[in-house]
């Protein structure tokens, strides 16, 4: 299965809001067979966020692995 993640479940897996992922997704997300992706889009949405103070997230917010971070 492939899922494009919104922005929103990007963010909130980012900032271990787990809770505010409903639960199909994180199933959905967390499963063996599942290709996980985020579009450049979002990204983008991201980086603005954060050069406008709406977001506070660590530089280093991409983790370096393959491993889902649920």
């Amino acid at each position: 299965m492939r899922l494009l993640l919104d922005t929103n479940v990007v963010i909130w897996l980012l900032l271990n809001q787990r809770r505010a992922v409903p639960h199909d997704v994180a199933d959905a997300v967390s499963s063996p067979s599942a290709a996980v992706f985020v579009s450049a889009v979002s990204v983008w949405e991201i980086a603005i966020k954060r050069s406008l103070g709406k977001l506070q997230i660590a530089e280093s917010w991409a983790p370096h692995t393959d491993e889902p971070r649920l």
